[in-house]
């Protein structure tokens, strides 16, 4: 008796749930329809392609491109890096790069995964740091890269956000706590 009327509630609950999705968009015709796929020619402006006019998220149309369009919130951070460098390095052999200086929250030591990105215009790659070594304001770092390069750009793989997170654990367990963790 119990499993019948389960069916029973299902079944009804199907049948609420048809009607509705048929009725979903009464009243609602200058909306977009997500049950339809369809929307209204005032929500996709002119249906041209245009690179100077996007969608805002807000209803309103604006500027495409740039550092911050309206309704995105982009985490940024002090921590992203880059130099320099005309240091060789072969395919798949272990190569080194001195950074001068050294970069805050470069990580040689922590066995942690921690990646750089090599940019040299045509084999661009990240590669995991194997190991390293710090100098007079300056570290060596080790790594294994898949492509030859001879002048490139080497910087964070994170866009600095592996070296703000490496920072923050040496202040936090070297003793130093932000007052909102006291």
């Amino acid at each position: 008796m119990g499993r019948l009327a389960f069916a029973v509630l299902l079944l009804s609950l199907e049948i609420v749930g048809r009607a509705s999705a048929s009725n979903a968009n009464v009243g609602l015709e200058g909306k977009a329809s997500l049950v339809s796929g369809v929307a209204p020619h005032s929500q996709l402006g002119l249906g041209i392609a245009n690179a100077s006019t996007c969608p805002n998220g807000n209803s309103t149309w604006g500027s495409c491109g740039g550092s911050s369009p309206a309704g995105i919130t982009y985490a940024t951070t002090a921590q992203n890096w880059s130099q320099a460098s005309t240091t060789a390095l072969t395919a798949g052999v272990s190569g080194s790069v001195t950074l001068t200086p050294c970069p805050s929250g470069v990580d040689y030591t922590s066995g942690a995964g921690y990646d750089v990105y090599i940019s040299d215009g045509s084999n661009s790659e990240a590669v995991a740091v194997t190991s390293g070594s710090t100098g007079s304001g300056n570290c060596l770092i080790t790594f294994t890269p898949f492509f030859a390069h001879s002048s490139y750009t080497i910087g964070s793989a994170s866009a600095g956000i592996q070296e703000t997170l490496k920072r923050r654990k040496q202040f936090h367990f070297g003793g130093w706590l932000p007052p909102c963790h006291r």
